[in-house]
């Protein structure tokens, strides 16, 4: 501190005794800027570090936006797998939709083609029926079961007696009993009294038969057609024949195509558009029907 009063002194040519006070000044007004500069040090300082605060700032600020973004994308990614998913399941929905479009059509035309079947079929049945009538209706008369005029006592007296004979037996009664072309149905409906259904389907399938006029062939097919009907008016039918020959010959329409059965047809609507004599044979013939499954082949 000496040497440092005594070379003040000597720069300033003072005296080294009034040094003293102007040093106390001095010293007082250094610390006062020793006190400035450490403050502008000081501030030097922070001015220094705030690169380094607004860096870790902003290093902060990137963190959280990048956080953000990344949720954001998350969030975006999670839309897009759930869009894919929601067309996808469209695609279904539209296959599905499509694929019920084709079962309904599908459905459609065939209750179509099945309608139009029982109707043909009905409407065949309906036109044989009406005609068999048609042919019974100018053929009957009052007296049922009569021999004809030209029959021999033997004849008559064997009217009501089931004769299983042959058919040239048959065809020769036959024969007797055509005496002109006259003939009507009333004159050989005594051979279904004298003669079984079998004989007389028989006789139909003969060269005897073939030999016949088409007038007679048509009245023995008649005779036939009546005596397989009257099966139907008992109480407990027993069917003589196989089905095929009822079915063939009109007394009972054929099972249209889609049933298995006559119980089942008789759900039907075109069954209730049936006239009352088919309606009654079919309800009969379902009581049986059972029984009639073996002799559909």
């Amino acid at each position: 501190m000496e040497k440092r009063k005594d070379f003040t002194a000597m720069l300033f040519q003072i005296n080294p005794d009034i040094l003293d006070d102007k040093y106390e000044s001095y010293s007082s007004s250094n610390d006062l800027y020793n006190l400035i500069g450490r403050q502008a040090k000081g501030s030097e300082e922070i001015r220094g570090q705030e690169p380094k605060f607004e860096k870790k700032i902003n290093q902060v600020s990137v963190r959280n936006n990048q956080k953000r973004i990344d949720s954001q994308t998350v969030s975006i990614q999670s839309l897009r797998d759930r869009i894919e998913e929601l067309e996808i399941e469209s695609l279904i929905q539209n296959q599905n939709i499509k694929n019920l479009q084709q079962d309904l059509n599908k459905l459609k035309a065939n209750t179509i083609k099945r309608i139009i079947n029982e109707i043909k079929c009905d409407v065949k049945g309906h036109e044989n029926l009406k005609n068999d009538l048609k042919n019974l209706k100018s053929s009957q008369s009052t007296y049922i079961g009569s021999a004809p005029s030209s029959s021999s006592p033997l004849q008559i007296s064997s009217i009501y007696q089931k004769d299983r004979g042959s058919i040239p037996k048959l065809a020769q009664q036959i024969q007797q009993s055509i005496t002109s072309e006259n003939i009507s149905l009333r004159n050989l409906r005594y051979l279904k009294h004298q003669f079984s259904n079998d004989l007389l389907i028989q006789y139909t399938k003969s060269d005897h038969f073939n030999s016949l006029s088409e007038k007679i062939k048509r009245l023995i097919n008649l005779l036939i057609y009546e005596s397989l009907s009257e099966e139907f008016q008992q109480k407990d039918v027993k069917l003589s024949q196989k089905l095929n020959e009822y079915i063939e010959r009109g007394v009972i329409l054929e099972l249209p195509k889609g049933y298995d059965s006559y119980r089942e047809y008789s759900k039907s609507m075109m069954f209730k558009k049936l006239n009352k004599i088919l309606k009654d044979r079919i309800i009969k013939l379902i009581q049986i029907e059972k029984k009639l499954n073996t002799g559909k082949n």
